[in-house]
C-alpha cells in the first residue's frame, strides 16, 4: 500500500492524498482514486470510481463504470507503476 501511494503522489505534484470515509483517497480537483479493502485481505485494491474519464490503455484496470486495480504485494505496485503514473497523467488531463 505505501509504494502504490509513493507512485502516485510521486507521479505529479499536484496530485494530494488524504483520508476520506475512512479511506486514504487521491485527488486533484475531485477524487480519483481510493484505497478500499474487499474480501481478499491478502491484496491491495485500488477502486477509481470516475474511471470513464480517463482517457487512455489501462490493461490493469478491471470492471466496467467502477474499476478496480489490485495489488498483491510490493513487485505488483512496481511492475505497474509506470500504469499508474500514466493514469495520473490522463486524470490530470481530463481535469482541464
Amino acid at each position: 500500500m505505501r509504494r502504490v501511494r509513493e507512485i502516485i503522489v510521486g507521479a505529479d505534484p499536484r496530485i494530494s492524498d488524504q483520508v476520506q470515509y475512512g479511506n486514504l483517497g487521491f485527488f486533484y480537483k475531485s477524487g480519483l482514486c481510493s484505497f478500499v479493502q474487499f474480501k481478499d485481505r491478502k491484496k491491495v485494491t485500488l477502486m477509481f470510481n470516475a474511471a470513464g474519464q480517463l482517457k487512455g490503455e489501462f490493461p490493469h484496470l478491471e470492471g466496467n463504470k467502477v474499476k478496480h486495480m489490485y495489488f498483491a504485494n510490493v513487485a505488483d505496485a512496481n511492475a505497474r507503476a509506470e500504469e499508474l503514473r500514466n493514469i495520473v497523467a490522463a486524470w490530470i488531463a481530463s481535469k482541464k
